[in-house]
């Protein structure tokens, strides 16, 4: 069986940056390789001011921060193409841009996954305070049938939220 290759992609605030999601990305990279994958490169990609989050810092800072995080890293890097938007911009839009980047770069054959946190999971059957659902189901789906790694947090129950949306752990 031919190896897959990926990118492996952390959106967030990076408010600041800490090493823990430095650690989620070194733990996915270390659980893909031994599974098998060839894991070409890790992305930290800042939300956009536009986000609205009244607690963000500007997105300049953010960028210049999550630079600073990995400058020791042979492997990650931090990605501005989010946070130089004006306007927030959806998940499934970030990937499909960083999955169209990774092919130029890197073939046809490469995938970006998604990387969240436990708590993020959480949120995925939430709805906002006007009734509307945090996350679109079919931007749900497309996340998950492009590849999405989820890191367990203290506390979250990923299993039981993906479970009443219908969605497999694998």
């Amino acid at each position: 069986m031919e190896k897959q290759r990926v990118i492996i992609l952390a959106c967030g605030s990076f408010n600041p940056p800490t090493f823990g999601h430095l650690r989620m990305l070194e733990d996915a990279k270390t659980s893909l390789e031994s599974d098998g994958s060839q894991v070409l490169g890790g992305i930290l990609s800042p939300v956009s001011d536009g986000y609205g989050k009244k607690t963000l810092i500007n997105a300049i800072h953010r960028m210049a921060m999550t630079v600073a995080a990995v400058s020791g890293s042979d492997w990650i890097h931090s990605d501005g193409w989010e946070c130089s938007k004006p306007e927030w911009t959806k998940t499934v839009d970030v990937i499909a841009h960083h999955q169209k980047e990774a092919e130029k770069r890197f073939g046809n054959d490469v995938r970006v996954l998604l990387l969240v946190g436990g708590d993020v999971v959480e949120t995925f059957d939430k709805f906002n305070s006007d009734g509307t659902p945090v996350w679109s189901s079919d931007d749900l789906s497309e996340i998950v049938t492009s590849g999405l790694i989820v890191q367990p947090r203290p506390g979250s129950n990923l299993e039981k939220t993906l479970e009443a949306m219908n969605f497999e752990k694998r």
